[in-house]
């Protein structure tokens, strides 16, 4: 990541500002609340510019998730099939700094399938996994705006959509929900 001040191929110096942070979860603020933004609470979050693509893939979560959350709330992934909008390199990992929800540490991730947090509640909610998508849907709203969660990929299978809908058969009313 370069300092927006800097031009490409200059080395650092002493006495240089540190970068500015950028955030890899949200674009760069304006500092003006979005309209419509209540008083003293969190924004809304936009919606991201992905959310109408179409899907790419469906991750199919076979295991625990790694995460911040309470492990009977990961637990709750484990048999739902996620949507990926979000493209993916064809060779190779898709590498990801990922922040943990309630500590905030960044941990690198070295292969990671990201999901729009629409989809990722619209999932919850669609495979029945009500104390998950109550969990996720309180701290959405009382925390800061992320756009998308990132699993690591040795946590489920990412497969096409046709094969998805013949193992997932669910997942067919998916877009209609």
């Amino acid at each position: 990541m370069s300092h927006p001040r800097r031009r490409r191929g200059r080395k650092d110096e002493p006495g240089d500002p540190p970068p500015a942070y950028e955030s890899p979860f949200r674009p760069p603020s304006s500092g003006v609340p979005p309209a419509g933004a209540p008083p003293g609470g969190p924004a809304p979050s936009p919606k991201p510019d992905q959310a109408n693509d179409p899907i790419l893939y469906w991750f199919l979560v076979t295991t625990t998730p790694v995460g911040g959350a309470p492990e009977a709330i990961r637990l709750q992934w484990q048999g739902v099939a996620l949507p990926v909008r979000v493209p993916r390199p064809i060779e190779g990992p898709s590498s990801h700094v990922g922040i943990e929800i309630e500590s905030r540490q960044r941990r690198p991730i070295d292969d990671g399938v990201v999901i729009l947090v629409d989809d990722a509640l619209r999932s919850l909610r669609h495979f029945g996994r009500v104390p998950a998508l109550a969990w996720w849907s309180e701290w959405f709203r009382t925390h800061p705006p992320l756009y998308h969660l990132v699993f690591r990929t040795h946590e489920g299978r990412l497969v096409p959509p046709s094969l998805a809908a013949a193992l997932v058969p669910e997942i067919e009313s998916f877009e209609s929900w």
